[in-house]
């Protein structure tokens, strides 16, 4: 059957020494009949321009709604100590409203079945699912042997409706470059 539509999340930015600096974000949603605008969200080094033109301060480590998974792996590549299970860690991710402080558990080590096989994954999981009348993701899967990438997406987009994406097939990943400053520097960060 033809597909209901198509959501879009982008993020442009820079990668910086402390991960990922989003610049600009894009959410396009096009799903079921209606559509509606495109939703932009521009990210000075100061201020934020959010969809309705209001201008908000930037906070150090601020992160789009697109971004923020990927920053999630860095920290994991740059301090492993957060990739435990057990522990948490904080992060500001900027809604189409406000920017949001949200908490990560990372809950448990288990193996995922993907078109690669079975895959070892850390599953991290915000404790507020839902935020500003808007979906964050509700439970996601980094693969430590695909340098933290998602595997597995489960967003919580309203009170019983769902969206769940899964790894289709091998990513295409650029191999770590050898360093003298340890195994943190040898790992190639993903690009926003």
């Amino acid at each position: 059957f033809a597909p209901l539509g198509s959501w879009r999340l982008s993020s442009e930015g820079e990668i910086r020494p402390q991960g990922l600096h989003p610049q600009r974000y894009e959410n396009v949603n096009r799903l079921l009949v209606r559509s509606a605008r495109s939703k932009v969200i521009e990210l000075g080094d100061e201020q934020v321009k959010l969809p309705d033109g209001k201008l908000q301060a930037r906070t150090a480590g601020l992160q789009d709604p697109a971004s923020f998974m990927i920053q999630v792996a860095y920290q994991f590549i740059l301090d492993p100590s957060k990739a435990r299970p057990g522990s948490s860690f904080e992060m500001t991710v900027l809604t189409l409203r406000k920017p949001e402080p949200l908490v990560f558990d990372v809950i448990e080590e288990v193996e995922l079945d993907t078109p690669m096989g079975r895959i070892p994954t850390l599953h991290v999981r915000p404790r507020k699912a839902i935020v500003d009348d808007g979906a964050l993701p509700a439970n996601v899967w980094f693969a430590p042997g695909l340098q933290y990438l998602p595997v597995r997406i489960a967003m919580k987009m309203k009170d019983d409706v769902w969206l769940e994406m899964n790894l289709a097939k091998a990513p295409q990943q650029t191999p770590g470059q050898p360093s003298s400053q340890g195994p943190a520097a040898s790992a190639a960060a993903p690009a926003p």
